[in-house]
């Protein structure tokens, strides 16, 4: 599915399928408040993975893991450096 990123009334970005949100709290390693709401476009599934399903998983997993996300993190960063580079 694809959801929208909101943030007091602004929209901050698009989670497209097969894309993660809610990856902040296992980055800082503890629960934080929500800065944004996650609103669905259309019909979505969701997969909801612990914190403390990763930190006992393997080390080979937690790699992995942390691998894929850098990726998704690193083109989050890039999308946002060219949207802020037309402005």
């Amino acid at each position: 599915g694809e959801a929208r990123i909101m943030k007091n009334g602004s929209f901050l970005g698009l989670v497209e399928n097969g894309q993660c949100f809610g990856e902040m709290a296992y980055i800082h390693g503890k629960k934080k408040p929500r800065s944004a709401s996650v609103i669905s476009n259309t019909d979505v599934v969701i997969i909801k993975i612990q914190s403390d399903a990763i930190q006992t998983a393997s080390n080979q997993l937690q790699t992995s893991f942390n691998k894929e996300l850098l990726t998704i993190l690193a083109n989050r960063l890039e999308q946002t450096s060219l949207l802020a580079s037309l402005i």
